[in-house]
This record gives structure tokens, C-alpha cells and sequence, in this order.
């Protein structure tokens, strides 16, 4: 059987794609991936898969001229898609979103290839709310987004996330950081690109923070703001552990008495696996404002909090954590309410909907 995965190549489309091809190639599938990848060719190549990357672009401006170039970019890339589906033939065409999957949903559509399409977010984007009405199934990360598309499509599946809490124990991660077990361990990061607004926030809300508990802080800058950073941590006299990006999240999850984060799918699912006391500071621009949705599906349940960017300070931050840390949270009570929203099987789910397609 051969498998097409359209997606894009930013983290939040590219890694529960990726996670879902390694299921499918375990299950003797061919997987091929066509989308705007850039970003994401070189995971793509690390794991073995084939790619097709398809140059396309998103809106940059709400104006004539961006509506036009966009539209012309659409319809290139559905060009390029048919010829190559029209040379690959596929047997599915799984999406995960990301603006060029949109033109190869659609060529598999006029194809008659049969097509499903991964929702991550608690609430969908237009692109995809559209490719809706043309797959045979719609495949979600949250009971909540089921009101948003047709019920006899939908299948809940969670969201694939690249770790799990299996296997990863406290002893080792204290060491992998070099903290003590003793001390309030923060865990703050801004999603795969980082955040400049969390990162220079935080910093100054730490400065207060230090004088109100024992702390030890993971941050995950980005790359962007790593040098920025951890220059400024080098004045601060806490454990701290800084990187620009870390392979080893399932070992900061695993500590943390509390997650300080945006709210991409990935992480609020990553989160509930992991069952983390959680702040989210969701992504103001995030299209269709999916990040704040997506915390809502914890902070509606109260098992969570949030604060708006529009009224993040370093005094409202501050103020926030320390009202979370003396509540003292059962991380296991928490841990069985959270476990409850996610699935940690969700690329077995659907790799065998993709198969059964």
C-alpha cells in the first residue's frame, strides 16, 4: 500500500505526521510526503522517507495583492500536485494541514483518491474546515472539535506526539539537568520557534520570583533568543538549564511542577500525557486564534491556567505562578483527569483509519 502524507513544515503539522508515517512504515506502508516542507526536509530526510516539496505560500497581508499572489501560489501548487500524484499513484492521501496540503487534498480529490484529513487544533482553520466537505474522513485530537464538521465523518484519534511518559524516570532527568529533587523545578518554552514576548517576560518576572520560593528553571528559548538568554540567566543566581531547543522534553515534562508554555496542540496534548500543572500564554496570531482554544480545553475544566499575551506582564506572571505553586496540585490526581482528554496512541489510531480507508 502506498500512503501520500500532505502537511507543511513547521513542527506543529510536521512531527504528529512524521510520528504517523514511522506507524505505517512498521506496518509495511509507503509513505511519500508532498507539502510546502522547507523547514521540515531535513527530518523528513533523517527518517528515510521520500518527499515531493511543493513551493507555496500563505497569507502574509490581508490585502488585493496577497489575496491575488496567494491564490496564484494555490493554484500552482494544485498543478504540481496532480502531476504528481497522477505519477505517484497513491492509494490515500492523509493531511495535516499546513496551507500547501490544501492544494494536494484537493488534486486527490478531483483524482477520486480517497482522503483523510488530521485536525490538531480544538478549533479548525478555514482550509480545513473546507477539505472537510471533500475527504472521506476527519480525523480529531479533541472531543471538543466535534461540532465544528459532520458527525458521520469524524473520528476522535488525539493528537501523535514524538514522546511519551513510558519510561522516563525523575532520577534521570534530574541528573540529565543537574537539579535537585528539593527545589521548585519551572519549565518554560514558547513552542517550537520560541516566543521572544515569554522568554523577555519571564526573565523579568523571575527576578521577583527568586526571592519568593527555591527554584530551578528549564528554559527553551528558541534559537533565536538563545545568546540573548542566557546571558541575562548569567546574572541570576538560580539552577537553571538553557536551550535553544531540547530533544529531551519528556525529561523537563517529567519534573516540572510547573509548565510556563504556548498552547499548540502538540504541547497541550504532551502536557496531558505527561499530567503537568500548566500555564498557558497562547500565540495571540495564531490563525483562527486555535492556541487560545486549545488551552480553553484544559482551563475550561479547570485544569489549567491562562493568561492572554495582551495581559502578560512580569508582575501578572509572577503573581500567577506563585498563586499555582502554593496550591500545591496532586500531580497524580491531576495526572487521571488530563489522561482522560489526550490518547497515547493516537498514530496507532490513525495509521490503522488511514489503512482502513
Amino acid at each position: 500500500m502506498k500512503i501520500v502524507i500532505a502537511t507543511g513544515g513547521t513542527g506543529g503539522h510536521l512531527f504528529p505526521a512524521l510520528k504517523v508515517a514511522e506507524e505505517l512504515r512498521l506496518r509495511g506502508v509507503d509513505v511519500i510526503f508532498i507539502g510546502a516542507l522547507a523547514m521540515g526536509i531535513e527530518k523528513i530526510k533523517q527518517r528515510g522517507f521520500s518527499y515531493y516539496h511543493i513551493p507555496s505560500r500563505g497569507f502574509q497581508k490581508k490585502n488585493i495583492k496577497d489575496i491575488f499572489l496567494v491564490v496564484v501560489s494555490i493554484l500552482k501548487a494544485f498543478k504540481i500536485s496532480w502531476q504528481i500524484l497522477r505519477k505517484i499513484n497513491p492509494d490515500k492521501v492523509l493531511g495535516f494541514g499546513g496551507y500547501a496540503s490544501f492544494s494536494v487534498m484537493m488534486a486527490a480529490w478531483f483524482l477520486k483518491i480517497p482522503g483523510m484529513l488530521h485536525e490538531q487544533n480544538a478549533i479548525p482553520g478555514r482550509a480545513n474546515e473546507l477539505l472537510s466537505l471533500f475527504v472521506k474522513k476527519t480525523a480529531l485530537s479533541f472531543e471538543d472539535s466535534k461540532k465544528y464538521f459532520n458527525p458521520e465523518k469524524i473520528v476522535i484519534t488525539g493528537c501523535p506526539t514524538h514522546i511519551t511518559p513510558q519510561g522516563v524516570l525523575k532520577e534521570d532527568a534530574y541528573r540529565f539537568f543537574g537539579f535537585q529533587e528539593h527545589k521548585t523545578t519551572l519549565f518554560v518554552f514558547g513552542g517550537s520557534q520560541g516566543s521572544h514576548r515569554i522568554n523577555q517576560v519571564f526573565i523579568e518576572a523571575l527576578m521577583l520570583l527568586k526571592q519568593q520560593m527555591t527554584i530551578q528553571v528549564i528554559h527553551v528559548t528558541g534559537v533565536n533568543d538563545f545568546d540573548t538568554i542566557k546571558a541575562r540567566y548569567a546574572s541570576i543566581d538560580i539552577s537553571k538549564a538553557i536551550f535553544p531547543f531540547l530533544d529531551r522534553i519528556d525529561y523537563a515534562y517529567r519534573i516540572a511542577d510547573l509548565v510556563v508554555a504556548r498552547s499548540g496542540a502538540a504541547a497541550v496534548t504532551e502536557i496531558c500525557l505527561f499530567g503537568c500543572p500548566s500555564l498557558f500564554i497562547p500565540f495571540p496570531y495564531a490563525i483562527g486564534d486555535h492556541q487560545r482554544y486549545n488551552a480553553e480545553i484544559l482551563t475550561s475544566r479547570r485544569l489549567a491556567h491562562m493568561i492572554e499575551e495582551k495581559d502578560l506582564t512580569a508582575l501578572k506572571l509572577q503573581a500567577t505562578i506563585c498563586d499555582i505553586i502554593k496550591q500545591n496540585i496532586s500531580r497524580e490526581d491531576l495526572t487521571e483527569k488530563l489522561q482522560t482528554i489526550v490518547f497515547s496512541d493516537a498514530e496507532k489510531r490513525l495509521a490503522e483509519e488511514a489503512i482502513n480507508l
